[in-house]
């Protein structure tokens, strides 16, 4: 009996999807909560959070995408250029992290939907520039053990005493334990 994991209309059995999860790594696992949680990254993020350089970087995204758990685009910048190669989730991924979770699979269109949103944001730098602060931070802490960035979370359903944070977290390093909330201003808001 299969089920189906809405890539390219296959049904996918079981076992193919347990084999797909066998190849991955604790730090693929991370890559792939990341993007369903905070929507996109670039190289540079998961390369200093998660890698100790570009090439590993690169050929591990490279992998991930022929296993079609991520998917990448290229959005052009306002006023010229275009932005470094950006991650999502893809729809295979995003069904085995909500699978994990306990939660209702997205259906494909939801996942192509949520991928065409991301690429077209006018937040997308803000978005970017919150989720540098996070990596950067993980990556210290990666370089740096026993540093731990204990965890990291989105605030966009969380409101604190009317606050709006753009994300929060927990840095821990010997001696020192931090809760915060990250509010990151491109100086568009007074």
């Amino acid at each position: 009996m299969g089920f189906s994991l809405g890539v390219s209309g296959v049904k996918t059995s079981s076992e193919a999807f347990l084999r797909l999860q066998s190849r991955l790594t604790q730090r693929d696992r991370t890559l792939l909560n990341w993007l369903y949680d905070h929507q996109v990254l670039t190289t540079a993020q998961i390369t200093s959070a998660l890698f100790p350089s570009p090439r590993s970087a690169q050929q591990r995204l490279l992998e991930l995408m022929e296993m079609k758990l991520v998917d990448r685009f290229r959005a052009n910048r306002p006023g010229g250029g275009t932005y470094p190669w950006s991650y999502v989730i893809a729809h295979t991924g995003a069904v085995m992290i909500a699978a994990r979770r306990g939660l209702q699979p997205p259906r494909p269109a939801e996942t192509a939907l949520a991928r065409a949103r991301i690429a077209t944001s006018t937040q997308l730098d803000h978005t970017l520039g919150v989720n540098t602060f996070f990596t950067d931070l993980a990556g210290y802490a990666r370089r740096n053990p026993p540093a731990e960035l204990m965890y990291w979370e989105p605030t966009m359903y969380r409101y604190i005493h009317r606050l709006e944070p753009d994300g929060w977290g927990r840095y821990r390093e010997p001696g020192h334990d931090l809760r915060f909330w990250l509010e990151y201003d491109t100086g568009t808001e007074p």
